[in-house]
């Protein structure tokens, strides 16, 4: 299996949202908006939504 990723989510919206518009220009038919196959890949179980590290806000001293 590949290696497992973590991405904020708002960063992989903004990621996928730009190469959806890059295949969209290159004639490619994208049918849904970034969201929406946010949620099929979810929905599908080839992503997986988790919650924030605790140590996201520490300050470490």
């Amino acid at each position: 299996m590949g290696e497992e990723k973590v991405v904020p989510a708002s960063v992989l919206l903004e990621k996928l949202q730009q190469e959806l518009q890059q295949l969209k220009g290159a004639g490619e038919d994208m049918a849904q908006s970034a969201p929406a196959y946010l949620t099929l890949w979810l929905s599908e179980g080839w992503l997986t939504r988790r919650l924030a590290s605790a140590k996201r806000g520490s300050s470490g001293t």
